[in-house]
């Protein structure tokens, strides 16, 4: 069992994450475009979040010895990008 340690900025920045949240999204939509877009790994799944991101990257560039059943696309639910993503969780 771990005992959390908080501090006053931890317990200050908690009554702020709407805002930090909202403050993330905006950012998202303003920096994303077609020639350098976003891509987005949903991390609630601790299990499944770093197994997509790999899967993202691995899917996503070509390379010799490329195993298609290994580097296969990433589960949409969890790795998206643009604008359309964003407005789903």
């Amino acid at each position: 069992l771990k005992r959390w340690k908080l501090t006053d900025i931890d317990i200050g920045g908690l009554t702020k994450w709407e805002a930090y949240n909202i403050a993330q999204e905006d950012i998202f939509r303003a920096t994303y475009t077609d020639a350098a877009p976003w891509t987005v790994v949903r991390a609630n799944d601790k299990l499944r979040a770093p197994l997509n991101a790999m899967r993202a990257v691995l899917s996503g560039i070509d390379y010799a010895g490329k195993d298609a059943s290994i580097a296969a696309a990433p589960d949409p639910l969890i790795v998206g990008s643009g604008p359309a993503f964003f407005a789903t969780e």
